[in-house]
């Protein structure tokens, strides 16, 4: 794939409705196909009214809490969002990773995310990484089991974009790796730097975690196929430009090989 660099421009994110008894059957599917660990499933509304499975799945620290969200027809991808560094407040209901879960959804996508160990009702502590980094593998490995016949899409916002990026980088089973401002002058991103899998980036003009310049830099010493979408004005935290980061998502990757 050519490398293209887009800037984006607002835009409105709408939300998709579930369905109750869908969501039903695929919390039975969930229980009945997971290698035996059974995950409890509750359901919750989200911040639009729709309703979705709530689980907790079994993780190398104990249970992991997470969030499914299935599109309404059979998924053509599945992916799993890892949210930002939990000693600064991140979690699953992240407003980044809330508005790339949605995005992913509407463009076809099942989409998990979750919190990892000691965050909300997960098991565990704050490991600086390393377990982190185990914790995705477990809810890779979740996803793969319940869609072993569709691609695995590797995606993370901040410090999750450090952590996915890096353990989809070395999955066999990721065909594509998204980072959502990765903080690539604060973390080694070595796992990707020779990865010729699909790398798709959104970053802000103004992060000031890792600036414009040190991104432009880290992105032309990788390898193809790779883009990058450039949210104008935008902080690290995408304050004010949350639905420009779902509209980016759905820019980038709604024409990709395998979603109509």
């Amino acid at each position: 794939m050519a490398e293209r660099v887009r800037r984006q421009d607002s835009a409105v994110c709408l939300d998709d409705c579930r369905c109750a008894s869908r969501l039903h059957d695929l919390s039975t599917k969930i229980r009945d196909n997971l290698r035996g660990a059974r995950p409890e499933v509750r359901y919750r509304q989200d911040t639009q009214g729709s309703l979705m499975p709530s689980l907790e799945f079994t993780g190398p620290a104990g249970r992991l809490e997470a969030l499914l969200d299935e599109p309404d027809s059979a998924p053509r991808a599945a992916v799993v969002i890892a949210h930002p560094h939990p000693k600064y407040g991140g979690t699953m209901h992240t407003k980044v990773v809330f508005r790339a879960a949605k995005a992913f959804q509407r463009i076809g996508c099942a989409v998990l995310r979750f919190n990892f160990r000691g965050v909300g009702l997960s098991d565990g502590v704050h490991n600086a990484g390393n377990g982190e980094h185990e914790d995705y593998r477990a809810a890779l490995e979740l996803m793969a089991d319940q869609h072993p016949t569709i691609d695995l899409w590797a995606a993370g916002f901040s410090f999750g974009a450090w952590i996915a990026m890096n353990v989809g980088a070395t999955s066999d089973r990721v065909s594509l790796l998204l980072g959502i401002a990765p903080p690539v002058a604060h973390h080694a991103f070595d796992g990707i730097r020779h990865s010729t899998k699909p790398k798709f980036f959104v970053h802000a003009e103004r992060d000031q975690l890792c600036s414009l310049k040190t991104m432009w830099r880290f992105y032309g010493e990788l390898p193809e196929p790779k883009e990058l979408v450039v949210i104008d004005s935008a902080d690290h935290l995408f304050d004010g430009k949350t639905t420009e980061v779902g509209d980016a998502i759905e820019d980038l990757l709604s024409d990709w090989p395998g979603i109509p």
